[in-house]
């Protein structure tokens, strides 16, 4: 296992093949990609509910192609703000990806180039991080809140044991049955349970959707 700690940082060094993010990404997270230079998200081979996330947080436009051009940045008391900025016409395939997926609250947050210069060959940890809430209807704007400072890699955290990490405030420990929802969710006690939206049948998931952006506004 490996610990991580706020504050760590990973850096790669030459040869980096076949390019530099994913060297880092395989230095970090002990495993074995091909290629990721298109990627910025990775589940946790030991607890796949929990995404390692490797982006900038310098405030600027970043992205793999015009669909996917993101604003990240770190702001005061231990927050970050994702903002989606491609144009409004992929909003809807935005949409679309996290109907059929998740919201993927529980975050392992890896800001690149923390010294501004060194690119995708070295990273900082942040620390886990929780989706908090959205700053927009659409969702384009979305902030994540510190939940913890250290994260063990390499773990299987059972789901008790991520809530204990994750789902410290009380608004992601409210009851389902308090949402009035028609439908019901098995094995499912909090809210924020169901941000993971991969568990919900197509059918429902408009609904809950919108059900969670309501919960979860600013």
């Amino acid at each position: 296992m490996k610990k991580l700690q706020q504050g760590q940082i990973f850096t790669i060094v030459q040869p980096a093949l076949p390019n530099d993010r994913t060297a880092l990404v395989n230095y970090v997270l002990n495993t074995h990609y091909a290629d990721v230079k298109k990627r910025s998200g990775f589940d946790l081979p030991d607890t796949p509910s929990v995404l390692a996330w490797f982006v900038y947080m310098d405030g600027n436009t970043h992205g793999p192609t015009e669909e996917y051009l993101w604003q990240n940045e770190i702001l005061p008391n231990g927050y970050i703000r994702e903002k989606y900025v491609s144009d409004g016409e992929y909003v809807p395939k935005l949409w679309q990806i996290k109907m059929r997926k998740s919201f993927l609250p529980y975050r392992l947050a890896f800001c690149l180039s923390p010294d501004g210069k060194s690119g995708d060959k070295s990273c900082k940890f942040m620390g886990a991080y929780m989706l908090d809430g959205f700053e927009t209807d659409d969702t384009t704007v979305t902030r994540y809140k510190r939940v913890a400072d250290t994260f063990w890699l390499g773990r299987a955290y059972d789901e008790e044991e991520l809530e204990e990490i994750f789902l410290k405030d009380p608004k992601h420990r409210k009851p389902i049955e308090e949402l009035d929802l028609k439908f019901k969710f098995d094995q499912l006690k909090y809210v924020s349970q169901l941000l993971r939206l991969q568990t919900i049948e197509m059918r429902d998931r408009f609904i809950l959707l919108n059900t969670l952006i309501n919960h979860y506004r600013y």
